[in-house]
């Protein structure tokens, strides 16, 4: 099946290359978005004696995460075409 084959079928007629005046099309614009979120989580946790009492607990920790995201894309003015 070519382009405009079911054209008949709504009234039109079929292109031919003669007709097809917008071929090749060239994208207008170039867009681009990037997105980049980072998160960083820090704790403590606690309870300390000493040496002579002994008691000794402590929980500290660290976390760290990142991530990117890039997106490049072409528009077409489809109603120029």
């Amino acid at each position: 099946m070519e382009l405009g084959f079911y054209a008949p079928s709504i009234g039109l007629t079929r292109p031919t290359a003669a007709t097809i005046t917008n071929a090749p099309r060239m994208g207008s614009n170039n867009n681009m978005n990037v997105t980049e979120t980072v998160g960083a989580q820090i704790g403590m946790k606690g309870e300390f004696y000493a040496l002579g009492n002994r008691r000794q607990n402590y929980d500290i920790g660290y976390s760290w995460s990142g991530t990117s995201f890039e997106l490049k894309y072409k528009t077409y003015l489809r109603d120029r075409t």
